[in-house]
């Protein structure tokens, strides 16, 4: 072979990788890069298509680049991979550069909606506040998707006002006032809607020491004073059911009536236990599921919290589930420390009940301002006085109530620990957490972002 065939051969082998690595030079980039610790990397690293889809943001090349690269690979012994997965901005950065289009795999969010029924708000209609009521997501890892719902508060929308109190003895003069206002709560309650329902419950405290006195005279009759003693109290207790949700006013008057008072023997009393208890036990309380759940606490004295039953003896946290026996007894007293503010806080959100705290003390004592604290950590609650004749019990019902309604509120929940969902409402043209003064027949909007922790799911959304 002459010298001019060589260098020809020669000329013409290193021409041709020359090309050939120009024509690779954008694969190249991108193996390099993916080494390094960039936002790209986490797709890079992704090596099967079924990881790449899994992985936020990531998109996959099917293109088989394994014959095409052989003899480049050989050629420059280049020991490496070329990079198939990669981020969406990328991909949309390098083009057909990286990948056709055509061989691309990405998988979008998608919604399909399940039931669409129009808002209703008619009296005597079942009442529809939000739009749509049942959708389909399919959703990636971590990746946001807005909805938009629509809301519109309905006219004579169902109300459930479950009245808790305390019963000792320091308390006796307001459960009278009670009883005496029933008709005129009734009356109050009606403007507001004709589909209203009332119940009645009672607490007092543990029966243990220190929370009670456990000489067998004290249990017999709390209000024991020594051997004179005049006055009598019904033995103690944590919390009792005394009247399922009804329309029957007349009921609830005579069971406030006959409902005695009890004592006990250190100051707080058992409210977080009865709170509990007056949530969680929907069937054996009443509460409907479409209709806007009340519960309004009313007592003089400050509250237990989680811990101190351990001055019991009591260590077993409490479950937060109901606990009642035939008769409306809490049959857990005993055997499970008081509630957390956290566990109150918590359940009455799952259950939508919003609290109402009516104390008989004036704003500038000590127990309103326990209260009034309690009911800024409680999401949905609210404080006021009652004092004067009683007529004022009606009046912060029937105020709170007004509050309450017409408000549209979104809290955050989530599944597992990584889940993040944000809620926006919009409102007389202007986006805010809360929707405040909504009328009837009026629509305010709600987008909810919803991103997920697992990888790729199936979730499907009911709203109520």
């Amino acid at each position: 072979m002459s010298r001019l065939d060589v260098a020809t051969g020669f000329s013409l082998q290193n021409v041709y990788y020359f090309l050939l690595f120009l024509f690779f030079l954008p694969f190249v980039i991108i193996l390099v890069s993916a080494e390094q610790k960039d936002p790209d990397s986490l797709c890079a690293s992704q090596e099967t298509c079924g990881k790449c889809l899994q992985t936020s943001k990531c998109v996959w090349c099917s293109t088989n680049f394994q014959t095409i690269l052989f003899s480049f690979i050989k050629a420059f012994g280049m020991n490496g991979q070329i990079v198939r997965c990669v981020t969406r901005d990328k991909f949309q950065r390098e083009g057909n550069l990286w990948c056709k289009r055509s061989d691309v795999v990405d998988i979008a969010n998608t919604m399909t909606i399940l039931e669409n029924l129009p808002l209703s708000s008619s009296k005597g209609q079942n009442p529809i506040q939000l739009q749509p009521q049942r959708i389909k997501l399919r959703l990636r890892r971590d990746e946001e998707h807005r909805i938009i719902l629509k809301y519109s508060q309905a006219e004579d929308y169902p109300v459930d006002l479950y009245y808790l109190m305390d019963l000792s003895a320091t308390m006796e003069k307001y459960k009278e006032k009670l009883s005496e206002l029933a008709l005129k709560l009734e009356e109050a309650m009606r403007k507001l809607t004709s589909n209203f329902l009332l119940g009645f419950g009672s607490f007092v405290d543990k029966v243990v020491l220190p929370m009670s006195n456990t000489h067998p005279k004290w249990l017999e009759n709390p209000c024991y004073t020594g051997s004179r003693s005049l006055k009598f109290c019904a033995p103690s207790y944590g919390f009792k059911h005394e009247l399922s949700l009804t329309d029957n006013v007349t009921l609830f008057k005579v069971k406030v009536m006959e409902s005695p008072v009890s004592a006990n023997l250190d100051l707080p009393e058992g409210s977080l236990d009865a709170l509990m208890q007056a949530i969680v036990c929907t069937n054996e309380i009443g509460w409907r599921e479409k209709a806007r759940h009340l519960l309004v606490l009313s007592t003089d004295a400050s509250y237990h919290i989680a811990g101190d039953g351990k001055l019991a003896g009591i260590v077993e946290p409490n479950d937060c589930q109901c606990h009642l026996d035939e008769d409306g007894y809490y049959t857990h007293s005993l055997l499970q420390d008081y509630p957390s503010i956290a566990q109150i806080h918590k359940k009455s959100r799952e259950h939508n009940v919003n609290i109402i705290f009516a104390s008989p003390r004036k704003k500038h004592t000590r127990v309103y301002k326990i209260y009034q604290n309690l009911s800024e950590i409680i999401s949905g609650s609210s404080i006021d006085t009652m004092e004067g004749k009683g007529q004022n019990i009606v009046a912060l019902i029937s105020r709170q109530y007004e509050t309450i309604s017409p408000s549209l509120v979104k809290y955050p929940h989530r599944e597992h620990d990584n889940d993040e969902n944000e809620y926006d409402t919009t409102c007389q043209r202007r986006n805010t957490q809360v929707c405040s003064r909504i009328i009837a027949a009026a629509a305010a909007a709600v987008a909810i972002a919803i991103a997920i922790a697992i990888a790729i799911a199936v979730v499907v959304v009911t709203v109520t």
